[in-house]
């Protein structure tokens, strides 16, 4: 039976979610404790690769589980002492046997958190860049109009990705500024290898005058890359929520 996982994870410790060779992730940790768990060697689908470093406090994985080995809420309570304290797990929801937690994926969000003034407490997941001080808050906004208008990101792409296509559906786009609190929140059908923190960076470089609005859009006009173009630490990035079509989610007649 397939089920739909929830967790929430401290990404500082990790290489990123997907399983690699030689490193720590996510998605091999959560493997091998549920192998552990079920007594046989369970595979997990995640809904999206997050980097080294990145957090996420809406994660969504499917794997298929032997019917009736464990009532759901025993389940997710044993799966969530034997994780450390860096991963919890919040559901574990049966789907129908097709669901995909990747492509029946409606939206992601994204928040990027920066703290202009040093604070001890905001440092694990909030980038500290005290030179954002300075930023021209009325630039900001306008690069975050211009992301919402934006189709093809090429432009806010990592090099040597395999994609097909660099086009993404962006549907929020907008920056909160709070004193010494800045928040960039963005909400995409699909997003690209770095694709946040790229946007992240480059649009503080044209808040500090080190990069021309124009220039910007001309870059992402032809999808070209500017060469002030910069990618913003990775600690301030959470992923906070991912939607499904309702339909997905199976009644207990149809989870059999």
């Amino acid at each position: 039976m397939r089920h739909f996982v929830s967790i929430s994870y401290d990404g500082t410790a990790y290489s990123g979610w997907q399983r690699q060779p030689n490193a720590t992730t996510v998605q091999a940790v959560i493997e091998d404790k549920l192998s552990l768990l079920t007594g046989y060697p369970t595979d997990i689908t995640g809904c999206g690769r997050t980097d080294a470093g990145v957090h996420s406090q809406g994660y969504v994985f499917h794997v298929d589980l032997c019917s009736g080995q464990f009532p759901l809420d025993t389940l997710r309570y044993k799966l969530d002492q034997m994780l450390p304290n860096s991963i919890s797990v919040s559901a574990i929801r049966p789907v129908r046997h097709d669901a995909h937690a990747r492509f029946d994926a409606l939206s992601r969000s994204y928040v990027y958190h920066i703290h202009t003034k040093k604070d001890p407490f905001k440092g694990s997941y909030s980038s500290f860049l005290p030179l954002a001080k300075h930023a021209d808050e009325d630039l900001l906004h306008q690069v975050g109009r211009l992301i919402l208008r934006t189709t093809d990101f090429a432009t806010f792409c990592k090099t040597k990705t395999d994609v097909k296509t660099t086009k993404c559906d962006v549907t929020e786009s907008r920056w909160e500024i709070h004193d010494n609190q800045l928040s960039y929140y963005i909400t995409a059908n699909r997003f690209l290898r770095g694709m946040v923190r790229l946007i992240v960076g480059t649009s503080l470089q044209v808040a500090l005058n080190k990069l021309s609005l124009a220039d910007l859009e001309r870059a992402v006009s032809i999808g070209e890359k500017p060469k002030h173009i910069l990618s913003a630490p990775p600690n301030g990035l959470v992923l906070y929520k991912i939607t499904y079509p309702d339909e997905l989610y199976a009644t207990d007649s149809s989870s059999s």
